[in-house]
């Protein structure tokens, strides 16, 4: 929208802003090894404007100015032998951001940025029976300003166990599920009182158990 004298009226959003605009690159390779085992090894990465990202709900025109990019690399292995399941992958990644690149603030992490990010799973068939466990650790957000700092490595334990009754239909699957069975206190934020300065953590969900049963049609 436009005022009298045709210049863009400040009471509104910047309807002349650009859409988002995002750049991907990939490059994946992928060995069969048998029916069910495989390995994988990938790229991953992509540059974008940020659109308002940092602007929006406010009140005054607003323009492109942010830019981000992503990059890192994948690695996934995945192996059955007899009763016995396996899965293992890693992710190392960045994520950064530049506010405002015309005033050369070079760039600095994403606020959600997890550089390292380890994931591990098994399972053993036990004749209807089915054990299994899965461990997640991933590096910690960074936090604070200039983002020297990063919150604790984030750690995760779940296991389950369930048992099957085939029908001629489907699968009827009861499942007991605990999720961070280690109890494991978290971090995975931290508030700054704003009168005191007193930092406080802010920790994830303690152990969580489950029970569930779960209806599978053929």
């Amino acid at each position: 929208m436009r005022d009298s004298v045709g210049s863009p009226c400040k009471c509104f959003p910047n309807v002349e802003s650009d859409a988002r605009r995002r750049f991907l690159f990939g490059l994946g390779v992928r060995r069969p090894n048998g029916s069910t085992d495989f390995a994988n090894l990938g790229t991953l990465g992509s540059t974008f404007s940020l659109l308002l990202e940092k602007q929006l709900g406010l009140a005054f025109t607003r323009d492109n100015i942010g830019r981000a990019r992503n990059y890192g690399v994948e690695i996934l292995l995945k192996r059955t032998v007899g009763r016995w399941f396996g899965l293992v992958s890693y992710t190392l990644s960045k994520a950064e951001r530049t506010d405002n690149p015309g005033m050369y603030l070079g760039w600095r992490p994403f606020e959600l940025d997890q550089t390292h990010n380890l994931n591990a799973a098994a399972s053993v068939s036990l004749a209807s029976w089915r054990l299994g466990a899965r461990l997640q650790l991933v590096s910690g957000m960074p936090i604070g300003r200039p983002w020297n700092e990063s919150l604790p490595v984030f750690f995760q334990l779940d296991v389950r166990a369930d048992h099957s009754w085939p029908q001629c239909w489907g699968d009827i699957t009861l499942y007991f599920d605990i999720q961070n069975v280690t109890n494991q206190q978290n971090v995975e934020g931290r508030d700054i009182d704003e009168d005191t300065g007193e930092v406080t953590d802010v920790h994830g969900l303690p152990i969580l158990p489950f029970i569930g049963l779960e209806l599978i049609p053929r």
